[in-house]
């Protein structure tokens, strides 16, 4: 059985033998064997209060982390998607359940992440960036031009934006005439 699995069954046991005691306390580093259970009581007992959802999508995060820097990316979107299940409204998270998604192939849930992201804060350049590469990876170039040129137009440094442009034509004069109109510096 793998490891969440027995996970989940331990948390339904002690659901069952102690009383009061959440699943997510088990989820959040908690006893995984009902005789645990009245250990779990006293450390919870003794720090006043039970693992919330900040514990819980610390411990998604945490495996997200180790499955993403493992390059086993089908398990670091699904952790990453449970994190997101418990905090929505982290663009960061979104950003890393995206590149999760695009490593393991799935492109247009990737651009859905990415998008996401901006959703809640629209003024990033590396997630500007990243969609674009989701977007190029799509064969949807002229798209991509503009979140690599978006991206450059938020960091005016960012040298990986500007080599995807000019990857996709852009001349080095095209890609500072459009940055001097977008900063209303030309015509």
């Amino acid at each position: 059985m793998p490891s969440d699995e027995r996970v989940a069954a331990a948390q339904k046991l002690l659901e069952r033998r102690v009383v009061g005691v959440p699943a997510s306390a088990s989820a959040a580093g908690g006893p995984k064997t009902v005789s645990d259970g009245p250990g779990l009581l006293r450390r919870l007992g003794s720090r006043g209060a039970r693992p919330g959802p900040e514990s819980a999508d610390k411990t998604f995060l945490s495996r997200a982390d180790r499955a993403r820097d493992a390059r086993d990316w089908v398990s670091a979107a699904r952790y990453y998607r449970q994190a997101l299940e418990q905090r929505p409204d982290k663009p960061p998270i979104w950003v890393q359940y995206g590149h999760a998604l695009k490593e393991s192939g799935n492109l247009a849930e990737a651009e859905n992440a990415y998008r996401k992201s901006l959703e809640l804060e629209e003024d990033v350049a590396d997630t500007h960036l990243q969609l674009g590469h989701a977007l190029k990876l799509q064969g949807r170039k002229i798209e991509a031009s503009a979140s690599y040129f978006r991206a450059l137009v938020l960091d005016p440094t960012l040298e990986y934006a500007f080599r995807e442009l000019r990857a996709l034509g852009w001349t080095r004069g095209r890609i500072q005439l459009a940055l001097r109109r977008e900063q209303g510096g030309g015509t």
